[in-house]
């Protein structure tokens, strides 16, 4: 199985584990960082291509479908690039 099958198989397992387990009920918040790679239509992916993916669209609604995450706060960082430019770093002299 390649890496980027294994790291979007886990984020499925937190989705639906989120979606679907009462342990969490206890929890007075939620917060998730992703950091992946991304693309303007809202897909994040392991690598720069097409293929395999979880959109946001997916992850910000099961944490607002979560039954016991209803009225508690839900703080989802993401960074995703979002298009195909390249930035390059500028060099800054003292």
């Amino acid at each position: 199985m390649s890496t980027s099958s294994c790291i979007f198989q886990k984020m499925r397992w937190i989705r639906n584990w989120l979606a679907q387990s009462k342990t969490h009920e206890e929890m007075s918040m939620v917060a998730f960082n992703i950091v992946t790679h991304g693309s303007t239509d809202g897909w994040l992916r392991s690598v720069d291509k097409e293929g395999d993916g979880l959109h946001v669209n997916d992850i910000v609604g099961t944490l607002t479908d979560v039954e016991t995450l209803q009225g508690k706060p839900k703080l989802l960082f993401l960074n995703a690039c979002r298009g195909g430019k390249i930035f390059f770093s500028l060099l800054v002299q003292n």
